[in-house]
C-alpha cells in the first residue's frame, strides 16, 4: 500500500524530475543561493540519485523547506511528502496535508489529488484547520518574498497584507496581522471587496471567542 500511494503521489507533481547532475556542482550553485540548485540538490538528497549524492532526509527536508518558502509549489509538495513518510522529520499528517494545500495555492493544482488521499480520516475541524494554515502560510510566503523584492529587513515581523486574488478569485487571503484582528480591518476588508461577508462574520466570531 504504500508503495502504490508513493507512485501515485509523485504523478501528483508535475515538472518533479529527480536531478542526476553532478553533485558537486548543484551543492556550489546551492550554497551561493541559486532556489534551482537548492531544490534539485534537495530532491538529489531525497532519491539518492545524481553523481557522488547520498540519500540524506534530514538535508532534503531542510533544502525542501528553505525552497518551499520561496513559494515554490515542487518543494512545497515534497514537504508534504516528507511530512507524510517522516523523512527528515516527524511522520505529521495534518502538517503533510497543510503543505499540499499550499502548494496548490501556489500552483500545483494536481496537490489536491494527493491531499485528498491524505486527509480521508481528517475529521471536519481538523480540515478546516488545515485550510486556515494554508492559507496562513501562504499570506506569509507572499509577504516574505514581497519584503526581499522591497529590500525589507527579515526582521520586521510586522505582516503585511498582500491580496493577489485576480488569477485564483477562490485564495482570497485574510492575513494574520493586527490589523486584521480588529473587526473594524475586518470591515474595512469586506468593503473594498477583498473578504465576503461569510468570510468576515467568520473571522469576527473567532475574534470575539478569543477575547
Amino acid at each position: 500500500m504504500k508503495r502504490f500511494i508513493l507512485i501515485t503521489l509523485l504523478t501528483f507533481l508535475p515538472g518533479l524530475s529527480f536531478a542526476v547532475g553532478d553533485f558537486d556542482e548543484t551543492k556550489a550553485l546551492a550554497d551561493q543561493g541559486n532556489i534551482d540548485a537548492q531544490l534539485n540538490l534537495g530532491l538529489m538528497y531525497h532519491s539518492g540519485k545524481g553523481k557522488g549524492v547520498k540519500r540524506d532526509f534530514d538535508k532534503s527536508f531542510e533544502l525542501f523547506l528553505k525552497v518551499a518558502n520561496q513559494g515554490n509549489a515542487i518543494a512545497q509538495s515534497m514537504l508534504s511528502v516528507s511530512y507524510y513518510y517522516g523523512q527528515g522529520v516527524k511522520k505529521n499528517r495534518y502538517e503533510a496535508y497543510v503543505w499540499s494545500l499550499t502548494a496548490e495555492k501556489f500552483g500545483n493544482t494536481k496537490a489536491q489529488n494527493f491531499g485528498q488521499l491524505i486527509s480521508k480520516k481528517f475529521s471536519s475541524s481538523e480540515l478546516i484547520s488545515a485550510q486556515q494554515r494554508a492559507t496562513e502560510l501562504h499570506v506569509e510566503i507572499q509577504n516574505r518574498i514581497a519584503k526581499e523584492k522591497q529590500g525589507k529587513p527579515h526582521s520586521d515581523e510586522k505582516k503585511e497584507l498582500v491580496a493577489s486574488t485576480a488569477d485564483n478569485p477562490s485564495s482570497k487571503i485574510i492575513a494574520t496581522s493586527s490589523y486584521i484582528d480588529e473587526p473594524k480591518g475586518l470591515a474595512i476588508l469586506r468593503d473594498e471587496g477583498v473578504i465576503t461577508e461569510d468570510e468576515f462574520q467568520q473571522q469576527k466570531t473567532k475574534i470575539l471567542e478569543r477575547e
